[in-house]
């Protein structure tokens, strides 16, 4: 059979190259119907051989010293190119129909009150072959056909085509915002964030993304607050359109260097800006519309399945603004349910790491302890090894942050061990920056920390920052250089602390780590209060507190505490001076708002 097939492919070649050399071929369509007629579906390597067999036999042809046989071979490979392309286009046409087919079969084969869940499984981002915008444009005319009878269905073709209008609406307009003034990705309190969904309320014109984009540019209200009686056409209008922006600016965001307005942190925060939303939905439809309430949940699974797959997921650090609604304070609340639903997997894993680390920021030890052991558990039974390192040294700091100096190395030499075991570099930079960190931190709460007991921790720690840097990681390398600087400043030496410091803020700016950021500054500012800077480490202080009080971490109290130092040091009258005079400055970072809020916190 497979003898008698290739005989007629290479017949229906070999006729194709010939009425093409004698001018019978008037379109490349007359190829293309050929091709359609003669070929027998899944015998594509066949065809592909038949092609390469003739194009060897023609490049003979062309080292012919015979000119009449040279030149003849030169109109036939020309020939022989077109009918490639033709074929190539046939087998393109092929798989997206097929494709398409079997997206219309799997919402058919659904029962009604599914076929919204397997619509979304179609477009899912982690199916290997999901549809384009494109294809979902042929699947929507499709249904038109079908949907006679069928509300689902009925929604579904007429929710795609007005999802793609006001994505094209939106499109332009993606990253335009970043661009119109000064964004800390959501960071702030005044009533108008300064994330995308005002620009996006504007130009979406679409009534339901319109409103929904309005009511997030309101920092006061919440998903709850929407009022918006949403049809389920309208619901996959509001999909593709969330979706599809998502992961626009992931894109966009991905091609972006690392200290761009873009980059590592734009992707992070926006994977989290829109789990967490589609969470609130989920949450908000649970009375309103409970079917919607499922449709919604399965997106929120899907976005964390993607997310955790990235190269960028945050194993270390994490804490990023959201693009609006100002902190990571409700990360846990937001996800705990959709996480009860994901099976002890590698993903499950991850998600559990990011958690843990937000909580272990936020300072609660036990509940980090928890997520972490839980996570280094699955990680280890998926042998997803880079993510049990990272949860063995998220242990040792977590440990660390509760005083509790021997536990914390305990994690952190089982860290290095198994990271060395596995050639993991980031893991034994992170694991020599917690052994020296935590040994600074039980020589000091000994009172023996001097600078000859700080020698080998420090030296640990400089081990730590080489691996990082030599990873170009900076997220690691933030935490590098904020524990040398830490230990520098506990051992009273805040001129070798400040470059430390200094790199150790970039870095985490870089990564968008707003903790370790918020740290840095911390440290910066005691640093120069020790060298009798007042006006610096005024400045600092202002900054570590607002970074800090914004993601909930406890301490911003410690920036609070300096300043209140200071202001006892300097007396009122000649503080409320100098904070005055910082006041550009500090609205240069953090916005009228911000200066305002942290007057606030000085009360």
């Amino acid at each position: 059979m497979d003898l008698a097939l290739q005989t007629r492919y290479q017949s229906a070649i070999d006729d194709l190259i010939t009425e093409t050399l004698k001018g019978k071929i008037r379109g490349t369509f007359q190829i293309y119907d050929r091709i359609v007629e003669e070929f027998e579906t899944g015998t594509d390597e066949l065809f592909d051989q038949c092609i390469n067999d003739r194009g060897e036999i023609i490049a003979q042809n062309l080292d012919s010293d015979d000119d009449l046989k040279q030149a003849k071979a030169i109109r036939q490979k020309r020939a022989l190119k077109t009918i490639q392309a033709e074929w190539q286009r046939y087998q393109t046409e092929q798989q997206r129909t097929g494709v398409i087919a079997a997206a219309l079969s799997e919402i058919l084969g659904a029962k009604p009150e599914d076929q919204l869940a397997a619509w979304l499984h179609t477009i899912d981002p982690n199916h290997p072959n999901r549809l384009t915008l494109d294809q979902q444009q042929q699947l929507a005319t499709r249904l038109t056909s079908m949907a006679a009878g069928n509300e689902t269905l009925k929604a579904i073709s007429q929710g795609i085509p007005r999802g793609l209008v006001s994505w094209k609406n939106l499109e332009l307009s993606l990253v335009q915002w970043m661009f119109e003034k000064s964004s800390n990705l959501g960071f702030g309190n005044q009533s108008e964030s300064v994330g995308p969904w005002g620009l996006w309320a504007k130009t979406v014109k679409s009534d339901v993304p319109s409103s929904l984009f309005t009511m997030l540019n309101n920092t006061e209200l919440t998903v709850n607050d929407w009022k918006s009686d949403i049809s389920d056409s309208d619901w996959v209008e509001l999909a593709i359109v969330l979706l599809t922006s998502q992961r626009g600016l992931v894109a966009w965001a991905e091609t972006q260097p690392y200290n761009s307005k873009g980059g590592r942190q734009l992707c992070i925060s926006t994977f989290l800006t829109f789990t967490v939303l589609w969470s609130q939905l989920s949450s908000h439809f649970a009375i309103l519309r409970p079917s919607l309430q499922d449709v919604s949940f399965q997106i929120v699974l899907q976005l964390l399945r993607s997310f955790s797959q990235k190269t960028y997921f945050p194993l270390y650090g994490g804490m990023v603004a959201l693009l609006s609604q100002g902190s990571l304070n409700d990360l846990l609340t937001y996800l705990d349910e959709p996480l009860r639903q994901v099976d002890k997997t590698q993903e499950k894993a991850r998600i559990l790491t990011l958690i843990g680390y937000s909580q272990q920021v936020a300072k609660y030890t036990d509940s980090a302890v928890d997520f972490h052991k839980q996570a280094l558990e699955i990680a280890q039974a998926a042998e997803d090894y880079p993510c049990a390192i990272a949860n063995l040294n998220h242990l040792s700091r977590t440990f660390a942050l509760a005083k509790d100096y021997d536990e914390a190395r305990r994690y952190a030499q089982q860290a290095l061990i198994l990271a060395r075991q596995m050639g993991d570099a980031l893991g034994q930079a992170n694991a020599l920056a917690n052994t020296g960190y935590s040994e600074i931190l039980r020589a000091r709460q000994f009172d023996r920390l001097d600078q000859d007991s700080a020698e080998i921790p420090i030296s640990q720690l400089t081990q730590g920052l080489k691996l990082a840097v030599s990873q170009d990681d900076r997220a690691s390398q933030a935490l590098c250089h904020n524990s040398l600087g830490i230990a520098y400043v506990m051992i009273n030496q805040p001129d070798d602390a400040l470059p430390y410091l200094i790199a150790g803020l970039q870095a985490a700016q870089e990564s968008g780590d707003r903790y370790l950021q918020g740290m840095n500054l911390t440290y910066f500012s005691t640093a120069q209060a020790l060298l009798g800077k007042s006006n610096e480490a005024l400045l600092s202080a202002i900054l570590a507190m607002y970074t800090l009080e914004q993601i909930q971490a406890s301490e911003w109290q410690q920036s609070r505490n300096d300043l209140l130092i200071l202001r006892g040091r300097l007396g009122v009258k000649d503080f409320d001076l100098q904070v005055q005079a910082l006041r550009p400055m500090v609205i240069r970072s953090i916005g009228v708002d911000g200066y305002d809020h942290v007057l606030t916190l000085l009360v």
